[in-house]
């Protein structure tokens, strides 16, 4: 009997350790799962790795167990070591109150939670940024701070695919738009984005001539057609207040000055956002689209097409990191650099500087921008140049406008 008592006792250690063992070995896979995803090719991670802001930096991943640790060295400015340990259902990472790279990587690993459970990552960078400018709580991702030690810890949310629940509360209302700090076009060219949980929103012009995009994820519906509305409203471009009467439901319109395409084909939409967004929906909203002539105008359109055409193009260049989206250099170098390229292909150039803003993965990015207006050339020229604008800033793309203009060199004899 005593034998016996003895084998069951064994036999249940045995089998509590056997349990142990496994749901050890499931918490490793997980987090082996979320390393493995972290490391792949074409993460946001590796697009980390290969920016410029990281020439020079040797980094190196380690696994072990329930933990893994991301080292850098071979520079001043990003060597260090950063480790995320899994606490429950969460991984975790201690960092200095001051370690913007640090968050920087920390959102890499929540991108790479999602790339693991299958979340689009634009969608998931559009839930933080929404639940941020709601006001909400994030289950999901959040930063400790501890002022006392200056100190600050990332938690990531690993345990189970993410619920994102809030995002049937992420909607684009005029108040939401103008809460990213975003005022109504005017006469001077600009271009705003946000990302709103499903929607993401580009919006390109002036008062008299804008383009908005909206991106939804999956199909669209009600909450894309409440944030055009919203987006218009709070935008103003030239004739919003007959849109916003005339426009009352999700479908291919047009009115007067201004004009809707639901899912335009992918060469429009990369005119407006180069990089593609997969699995998303979208809208084309044009204003200042108006219909050129009457025949009481003809003649003196004939007239003016007679003559020379001159033009001049202006481009917009951002010196953030398209990756990063920090800059790749600072305020003075990136004017210099700029005025390098243009004399090398123009001989001579007129810069102006202007400075935006954006809201994506609940963080505030601010740009210095540089806009250039360049005169009696021609569009593979500016190409050209643009090229090397592209390479030199790190950039998906360059803003570059053909204006029909009139140009005169005035001069006063007296």
């Amino acid at each position: 009997m005593k034998k016996m008592t003895k084998r069951l006792v064994f036999l249940a250690l045995a089998l509590v350790l056997a349990l142990t063992q496994t749901v050890s070995a499931e918490e490793s896979g997980l987090v082996k799962g979320i390393f493995d995803a972290l490391t792949a090719e074409g993460s946001y991670y590796r697009s980390i790795k290969e920016t410029d802001i990281a020439d020079g930096a040797r980094f190196e991943e380690t696994l072990d167990g329930d933990s893994f640790t991301i080292t850098i060295s071979g520079t001043d400015s990003l060597d260090g070591s950063w480790t995320f340990t899994k606490e429950g259902d969460f991984l975790t990472a201690t960092m200095d109150a001051t370690d913007i790279f640090g968050r920087m990587l920390s959102i890499a690993v929540l991108r790479a939670a999602g790339d693991y459970y299958g979340i689009n990552g634009k969608l998931l960078n559009g839930y933080i940024a929404g639940m941020s400018v709601l006001g909400l709580e994030n289950p999901y991702f959040r930063f400790e701070t501890d002022e006392k030690e200056e100190k600050q810890k990332a938690v990531i949310y690993i345990a189970a695919p993410f619920e994102m629940a809030e995002l049937e509360q992420m909607v684009a209302t005029e108040e939401i738009v103008e809460r990213f700090g975003f005022e109504p076009f005017g006469t001077e060219y600009m271009t705003r984005m946000f990302n709103l949980g499903r929607i993401t929103m580009m919006m390109n012009g002036s008062a008299d001539n804008a383009t908005i995009l909206l991106l939804e994820y999956g199909d669209l519906d009600e909450a894309a057609y409440q944030s055009v509305i919203g987006a218009v409203s709070a935008m103003k471009p030239d004739g919003w207040e007959a849109f916003v009467k005339e426009f009352t439901e999700l479908k291919n319109a047009e009115g007067e000055g201004w004009s809707v395409q639901l899912n335009a084909d992918e060469e429009t939409v990369r005119e407006i956002e180069p990089e593609p967004y997969e699995e998303y929906s979208n809208i084309v909203i044009r204003f200042g689209a108006r219909e050129t002539g009457t025949e009481g105008n003809a003649a003196e359109t004939e007239e003016n097409t007679a003559q020379e055409q001159d033009f001049q193009y202006v481009l917009y260049v951002g010196t953030n990191d398209k990756d990063t989206n920090t800059p790749v250099f600072t305020q003075e170098e990136a004017l210099e650099r700029t005025i390098e390229i243009l004399l090398k292909h123009f001989g001579g150039y007129t810069i102006q500087e202007a400075h935006g803003g954006w809201i994506s993965d609940g963080k505030q990015y601010r740009e210095y921008t540089l806009v250039i207006y360049l005169s009696d050339t021609d569009i593979d020229s500016v190409h050209a140049a643009a090229d090397e604008l592209l390479e030199v800033f790190h950039q998906s793309s360059v803003l570059i406008q053909k204006n029909e203009t009139h140009t005169e060199f005035y001069s006063s004899e007296k």
